[in-house]
Formats: structure tokens, sequence, C-alpha cells
């Protein structure tokens, strides 16, 4: 399904894109992150990803979706599996696709973890960027997850 409406993005159609869990601590992280949001000016611009309708509930008057594509058994016998499995790497397929779904419907989209600090609106820069597709380096060559941007073009 191509996603066209987000309702009160702005006219640029900026949004940013958080995914939670559902346990207290998560949520709480999740309710951090939006509260910073709101006091640069980019609360309406917040979407909130969850593994059920009762975690978002925890985001009462926020916007919040579930999916059902949120994986619930660990995908493979591996070493990364096995070290760091839990609800995060539940939804790292998921934050991806749903990303790819918000740009192809015409969305700027920050994909943040909820331990990003947010001190000022980054969108007026991100639109000088050059780029489509903006995201955090970890030492020494690998792309971090943590921080994506993603634009059409």
């Amino acid at each position: 399904a191509r996603v066209t409406e987000v309702p009160g993005a702005r006219a640029q159609r900026e949004l940013v894109f958080f995914a939670t869990g559902p346990d207290h601590t998560s949520v709480l992280m999740t309710k951090n992150a939006l509260a910073m949001l709101r006091t640069v000016g980019l609360g309406k611009h917040a979407l909130v990803l969850a593994d059920s309708d009762d975690t978002c509930s925890a985001f009462a008057g926020g916007r919040c979706v579930w999916s059902s594509r949120v994986l619930r058994e660990k995908p493979a016998d591996s070493i990364t599996n096995n070290k760091f499995w839990d609800w995060r790497f539940k939804f790292y397929y998921v934050k991806k696709a749903y990303l790819s779904r918000l740009v192809a419907g015409g969305f700027s989209v920050i994909q943040a973890d909820t331990d990003t600090v947010w001190s000022h609106d980054p969108f007026p820069a991100l639109r000088t960027m050059g780029a489509s597709l903006v995201v955090m380096r970890e030492y020494p060559t690998i792309a971090n997850a943590g921080l994506i941007y993603a634009r059409p073009g």
C-alpha cells in the first residue's frame, strides 16, 4: 500500500519516525523524544510505530500506528541475533519497509532512535543538502541505523 497522507505534516510533508516496544522504559523514552520534538516545533510531525494497539494507547492524542509485520520470532540462529536479539531488532525490517513507503508517498522522513537529542529543527538544513539519503556513520565504515534521513528523489 502507498502512503499518501499523514495528518498534521507541514506543506513540505516532513516526518520524524520512531519505533517503540511495549515495555515501560521504551514507552518513557519515546514520550521523552516526543516532548523534545514539541519544544523545537516538530510535535505535529512525529509518527510512532508500535508493536500493538495496546502500546499505541500509551500515546493518547499522538500519532501512533502499529504493524502486524513486527517480527515475533528470531529470524535466524546467528551470532548477531543470539547476542543482540530484543524488541529493537524485531522492528528493524518493518522500520525500513515503512520508511520506504513513506518516501515513496512523497514524505521526507527522519527515522530516529528514541535516545536522539533534539535541540533544533534539522529539516531546514537537510532541505539544502543535495542528497536523498543521509545516514549517521559509525566508526570506522558502517552506517548506523539510529538516525536516517530519506526523501524522494
